[in-house]
C-alpha cells in the first residue's frame, strides 16, 4: 500500500455518486490516505448540504464523517498554513486548496485530487493516478 495525500474532491466521491466515484473508491484499497484535519470540515459541509437536499439521511451524514476519521490519517493543518499561503500566492490557488499541496510537499507524498486546477499546480489527477494502478 502506498501513502498519498487526498483532498476533499476525492473524499466526497467516496459517498457521492459523481464522475470518477468508482475510481476514488478504488483508492481505498491501494492508498493509505493522509489529509489535513481541514478535510473533515470540507466534506462534512458537502454531506450536510446533501442531507438538506434530501440526498443523504442524517444518519448517513454522520456516517460520512465517521468513515473519514477511520479511513484517513488526519494531520493538523495548523503547521502547514504558512506554506499553504506561500503556495497559494506562487501557484494561484486558494489557501484552502494549497493546504493539501503543502502537506503533500512536507510529507513528500503525492497529492491525489479530482480538481484540475490543483492537479495542474502540483497534484496528480485522480483519473491519471488510477490509470497507473
Amino acid at each position: 500500500m502506498i501513502s498519498a495525500v487526498i483532498d476533499a474532491s476525492v473524499a466526497v466521491k467516496w459517498f457521492a455518486s459523481e464522475s470518477d466515484s468508482s475510481a476514488a473508491r478504488r483508492l481505498l484499497d491501494v492508498v493509505e490516505p493522509f489529509a489535513p484535519d481541514w478535510l473533515l470540515l470540507e466534506v462534512a459541509h458537502v454531506a450536510e448540504r446533501a442531507r438538506r437536499n434530501g440526498v443523504l439521511s442524517a444518519e448517513q451524514c454522520r456516517g460520512v464523517v465517521e468513515m473519514l476519521e477511520a479511513a484517513v490519517t488526519l494531520v493538523s493543518a495548523r503547521q502547514h498554513v504558512a506554506a499553504a499561503q506561500e503556495l497559494a500566492a506562487e501557484r494561484g490557488l486558494s489557501v484552502y486548496d494549497a493546504i493539501y499541496l503543502a502537506l503533500a510537499l512536507d510529507y513528500r507524498l503525492p497529492l491525489i485530487t479530482a480538481d484540475m486546477e490543483l492537479a495542474a499546480a502540483g497534484g496528480v489527477h485522480l483519473a491519471d493516478f488510477v490509470r497507473r494502478l
